[in-house]
């Protein structure tokens, strides 16, 4: 039973993302809560999350991460300027910023 229980959880988080038993099966890997329409969920189980690369390019002159460059999961790139330039590197920007040019 434990052996089961330990083969299953391995399975699910491991795995979950490379495993493709089924097309509907995605529910069990991951689950959006609270769901989509109820509001704005607190995590999401789209590509955004787990296959965009942001690069963020710092000013020489001040520090500030001034331009990011997205890299969608399609590998279709976005360049912005980000404004008001970014103290230190937030990788939620990327997330997001993908989430509203990659999926739209």
């Amino acid at each position: 039973m434990l052996f089961s229980l330990i083969f299953l959880t391995y399975t699910l988080f491991y795995l979950g993302g490379d495993l493709k038993i089924c097309q509907s099966c995605n529910f069990l890997t991951c689950v959006e809560f609270p769901p989509a329409n109820i509001g704005s969920p607190f995590w999401y189980c789209d590509s955004c999350q787990t296959e965009a690369v942001g690069y963020f390019f710092q000013n020489p002159l001040n520090d500030y991460f001034d331009k990011l460059e997205i890299v969608c999961p399609s590998q279709e790139k976005f360049e912005f300027q980000l404004d008001p330039p970014l103290e230190e590197i937030d990788h939620l920007v990327v997330i997001n910023m993908c989430r509203k040019n990659c999926l739209a």
